[in-house]
């Protein structure tokens, strides 16, 4: 194995169902949540979301964060998604772009309020923007374009140019992940419940 050990708003949440993609421990499960970061069209969550939901069920309850304008219709699609225990979105133009600089803070104090331990992302010109900036703060190392899971901290990963895939297991505390999406089945779009309330603030 490869060892990565390195040192140590505005949001509404709304409730559905959850669903482990495999069986944990009733104490992984307490220590184990996913913030999810996604992305939409304004009206539902993009296939490479749902295939970044597909790999974050190993990691416990799943929080989808989204932004953006029409994050409030897509957060109320978000919450039928299979295997989302929670959304929640910031309805605001000033996340309109995926701009790296507005969305880091968001995902930190999204991180931060709910003690995840990972952040997952599917691997996108957005997340390759964003997620480094979000690990470097945060003092751990980035995993990127994950194509399988493990378990909650080793996974498998191409190196040296995509010549090599590698098996990764990571120290840190919060794990900083981007998946590819054509490695994983997408959610299903039912299965959840629930509907979204308005943004705080």
């Amino acid at each position: 194995h490869i060892i990565i050990s390195r040192s140590p708003m505005l949001l509404a949440r709304t409730r559905s169902s959850l669903l482990a993609q495999r069986p944990l421990s009733a104490t992984a499960m307490r220590s184990l949540s996913t913030l999810l970061v996604g992305e939409h069209d304004g009206e539902k969550l993009t296939e490479g979301t749902l295939s970044a939901i597909t790999a974050a069920k190993a990691f416990g309850p799943i929080e989808v964060l989204i932004g953006g304008p029409g994050s409030k219709a897509a957060a109320d699609s978000a919450c039928a998604v299979d295997g989302v225990g929670s959304v929640s979105y910031v309805d605001s133009d000033t996340l309109a772009h995926g701009v790296a600089e507005e969305w880091t803070p968001v995902i930190l104090a999204a991180q931060k309020a709910g003690g995840h331990s990972h952040i997952v992302a599917a691997s996108s010109a957005f997340s390759k923007s964003t997620l480094p900036r979000v690990a470097a703060l945060l003092d751990v190392a980035q995993l990127s374009d994950v194509t399988e899971v493990k378990d909650a901290s080793t996974f498998v990963r191409p190196m040296y140019a995509g010549n090599a895939m590698a098996t990764v297991e990571s120290t840190d505390a919060v794990k900083v992940i981007t998946m590819r999406p054509t490695s994983f089945e997408k959610a299903a779009t039912s299965g959840g419940g629930g509907a979204a309330p308005p943004p705080a603030g």
